[in-house]
């Protein structure tokens, strides 16, 4: 489980948790934080890491919660690590993998309309 919002005494609360779910022992495990609060992001997985694609930090009328985060998790060492940057500020996208290159679908970019959106990007 990574990261989310919650709606908690009349505002929005944004999460930068992490937990790790064992199947055998039938309990959660929490592991390092994201390096910030974030929701809305789509999550890809490359060469063995995790990445963590955009989301936003705050909702409201305009883009400013928007970001262009691209954050990177090795499970191995429990460590993140910061990715640079994608190429546009947005949330609510989906996302996958082929062949370790990312196609990011959909999302928004502005509010309160979401422009169209198709990013074909390689992490590495």
């Amino acid at each position: 489980a990574l990261g989310g919002q919650s709606f908690t005494g009349g505002a929005y609360q944004f999460h930068n948790n992490v937990d790790e779910y064992n199947v055998v022992e039938n309990e959660w495990q929490p592991l390092t934080p994201m390096p910030t609060p974030l929701s809305r992001f789509s999550v890809g997985v490359a060469e063995e890491k995790v990445f963590i694609i955009g989301g936003t930090e705050k909702f409201g009328e305009d883009t400013s919660g928007l970001r262009n985060y691209l954050f990177t998790y090795n499970s191995f060492l429990d460590v993140w690590t910061n990715g640079g940057e994608i190429p546009i500020r947005l949330c609510g996208h989906a996302s996958i993998t082929i062949a370790n290159e990312f196609y990011i679908l959909g999302g928004n970019t502005t509010f309160p309309n979401p422009e169209k959106l198709f990013i074909r990007t390689k992490f590495k």
